[in-house]
């Protein structure tokens, strides 16, 4: 944990850092470090930074959720389990997120937390169902199935189901 919190502490103070991410905030330093025990040290210290947006407007349960940080996420909704609602810019939410970068994991702990939210609609007014149907998931679209509460007929702003889709890309078979 010491070396870490170096290595946190060299590349917060250093100019000529990875350009993808900034050492000026420390929730994508962590990210970057890919470290929990750092992140959570973060929190322990400051639990504002939950809410703190990066440069591109999104939240740590936004990056968690995108890439797939199962623990980062866990720690996250054990501070404030209402992150899970909390919308970027373009109104998705961490359930889009997850989806769309295929982590089931964190799919299944947002829906163990809130049902509602298997049908809740982001970006291109796609559902959760319509994104791992474009992106041909078939695990994350046959959990979503999995539930009674699932919404099969909301068509996206393009018009187009979850079943459109799946027969487009040749997954009649998964819907």
């Amino acid at each position: 944990f010491d070396y870490n919190m170096r290595i946190f502490n060299t590349i917060s103070m250093n100019n000529n850092h990875d350009h993808r991410f900034h050492p000026e905030d420390p929730i994508e330093v962590t990210f970057g470090l890919e470290n929990y025990k750092i992140f959570k040290h973060i929190l322990d210290v400051d639990i504002s930074m939950l809410r703190k947006p990066a440069n591109d407007n999104q939240l740590p349960v936004h990056y968690a959720s995108m890439y797939g940080k199962l623990d980062i996420f866990n720690c996250i909704v054990d501070y404030d389990f209402n992150m899970i609602y909390e919308a970027d810019a373009k109104i998705n939410l961490p359930i889009h997120y997850a989806t769309r970068f295929g982590h089931i994991d964190i799919v299944k702990n947002i829906i163990s937390i809130d049902i509602n939210l298997i049908n809740k609609i982001g970006e291109y007014e796609q559902s959760p169902l319509i994104i791992a149907t474009s992106i041909k998931n078939v695990h994350i679209i046959k959990y979503l199935l999995s539930f009674n509460q699932i919404n099969k007929s909301h068509k996206d702003m393009d018009g187009k189901s979850a079943l459109d889709y799946a027969r487009e890309r040749k997954l009649d078979s998964a819907v």
